[in-house]
């Protein structure tokens, strides 16, 4: 097929099934496709019903082109109050991996009407796209959901420590230690053979907030020569400007698995915007009323709290400029549209 006979870029999103990693998805599927570019978003059918369940607004994204994809039946086990992990969804995100083949035909059939496919995948479903590699005009893109600072950390730690960090810092992280089961460490790990794919990765985080980490993990130390964006917040929480004087609110920490411990220690310790109700290292103790309590009043009746709330408002002002024409993240979100959407060279013959 010549350049003639095709239309141009066209981006295809590929979310995790869990909620928290699907909003953020079809957020950014908004903001692509507002630059004119055509979206297809992938999920499983029973997912996709859950988010037109919990979108009141979801009439917003009807100028997405969605495709609803069937996963043999499975069962889900009642959640287990011993284990803060949600491990009784094991079963929902393992059934994702039969998507591979319907999504390899569905990018196979738009690469022959477009110049480039562009592939956004949730960095849990690299295993889903690892066809791309066969598809010489489709190219993917790494969306990391969790925060810059989880993500650095882990990336450094794997690299060998390549470079000298806060030491203070690093000796007060907290630990991986029962952050996720096994099931999921082993669905995870299969996922990490296909990353070596990506053109690049996007964030869902901005400057303001992550600035030091995201220049540390552009380092070629961390991410090689591979591109990064930082284009978030993509779902920014919405308070009413009446509760504080800039809208901003502090926050307080009481982490259960996953990415939230470090996420914790990032509010309290490093952004200083938060008090913790329970420290990581804790977990395995009650958390008493007195516990909440002075929590409460740490963050509502006191000077640290009062500082707490300058901090948040001040970072609040500066997030907000970050996404407002002009502002750091609009930027990253142009220069990533940018990207995508660049020429693509024609051998002689016109084909690309």
């Amino acid at each position: 097929m010549t350049g003639d006979d095709r239309t141009s870029v066209v981006v295809v999103m590929v979310p995790f099934v869990a909620h928290g990693h699907l909003n953020q998805l079809l957020c950014l599927s908004g903001f692509i496709s507002a630059y004119g570019i055509p979206v297809h978003f992938v999920c499983t059918a029973a997912h996709l019903r859950q988010s037109r369940a919990r979108h009141d607004g979801f009439s917003a994204y009807n100028h997405i082109h969605f495709h609803e994809f069937p996963t043999p039946p499975f069962t889900s086990p009642p959640p287990n109050s011993s284990i803060p992990f949600p491990s009784h969804l094991q079963s929902s995100f393992d059934s994702t991996l039969h998507l591979r083949r319907p999504v390899a035909d569905l990018l196979l059939s738009l690469s022959q009407t477009a110049t480039r496919v562009a592939v956004i995948h949730d960095a849990l479903m690299s295993y889903v796209v690892q066809d791309v590699k066969s598809i010489p005009n489709a190219e993917t893109y790494n969306f990391r959901p969790l925060s810059v600072f989880y993500t650095f950390w882990d990336f450094w730690e794997k690299a060998g420590r390549p470079f000298p960090v806060d030491q203070n810092l690093l000796n007060r992280l907290p630990s991986q230690n029962e952050i996720s089961t096994p099931e999921f460490k082993k669905f995870a790990k299969l996922q990490q053979t296909h990353m070596n794919l990506d053109v690049g990765e996007l964030f869902d985080s901005c400057r303001p907030i992550e600035g030091e980490f995201i220049e540390h993990l552009e380092r070629e130390e961390i991410s090689g020569r591979k591109k990064i964006w930082a284009i978030g917040p993509l779902n920014p929480v919405i308070i009413p400007s009446d509760m504080t004087p800039s809208g901003n609110l502090p926050m307080a920490t009481w982490p259960m698995h996953s990415d939230q411990p470090r996420n914790a220690f990032l509010i309290t310790d490093v952004l200083g915007i938060g008090v913790a109700v329970k420290e990581w290292e804790r977990r395995k103790e009650l958390v008493t009323a007195e516990s909440v309590e002075e929590a409460v009043k740490t963050l509502m009746g006191s000077e640290e709290g009062e500082e707490m709330r300058r901090r948040a408002a001040k970072l609040g002002d500066d997030v907000r400029r970050s996404v407002t024409e002009g502002g750091v993240s609009r930027l990253e979100m142009d220069l990533f549209v940018s990207h995508i959407t660049r020429p693509v060279e024609l051998n002689r013959t016109g084909e690309v």
